[in-house]
């Protein structure tokens, strides 16, 4: 089977597939997208003669990976979501000293990182920005936006557990 016909045989079938494994996320637009990817991937094996005895359960699988992943991806956005959604809640929540004891703290720790850090975590919590376009504009790699968030994710949570105690 040519990688042609295997493409327009199997596209919008594993893209169905994709947008159920997605759906609970909310993240179903996405399928396309990793459906493409799965295909690339596919086309790089199929150009280098890889041998792929069942095409079909090879592209379900890669695709059902590619899935988990993204919403492994999509949980741990989420989770660093929430945890700056907390810390922003505790900057406007002001009815005690103790709350303004903890928004300078919070300045303080946010300007423990570095301006990188600063930049990133900014983009990524505040404007919401995927690490690839962070890594577009800032021209750096999506790995180095990754390293930096989880970085300033870190820097974080060690100042305000040492401050507290």
């Amino acid at each position: 089977m040519t990688f042609e016909e295997t493409y327009t045989g199997l596209r919008a079938e594993l893209i169905r597939y994709a947008q159920k494994l997605l759906y609970d996320q909310g993240i179903p637009d996405d399928a396309e997208d990793l459906v493409q990817s799965v295909f690339a991937e596919y086309w790089l094996r199929y150009l280098n003669n890889a041998e792929i005895r069942d095409v079909k359960s090879y592209l379900y699988s890669w695709t059902r990976h590619e899935c988990f992943r993204l919403l492994t991806k999509v949980s741990r956005a989420r989770s660093l979501q929430q945890d700056l959604e907390n810390l922003y809640q505790s900057l406007y929540d002001s009815e005690s000293v103790a709350h303004v004891a903890d928004l300078n703290k919070i300045k303080t720790a946010f300007s423990k990182l570095s301006p990188k850090q600063r930049l990133v975590l900014h983009l990524y919590a505040e404007k919401s920005w995927r690490r690839k376009r962070i890594a577009a504009e800032l021209q750096l790699s999506e790995f180095t936006v990754k390293a930096h968030l989880a970085a300033a994710r870190k820097n974080l949570r060690n100042y305000m557990q040492v401050s507290a105690a």
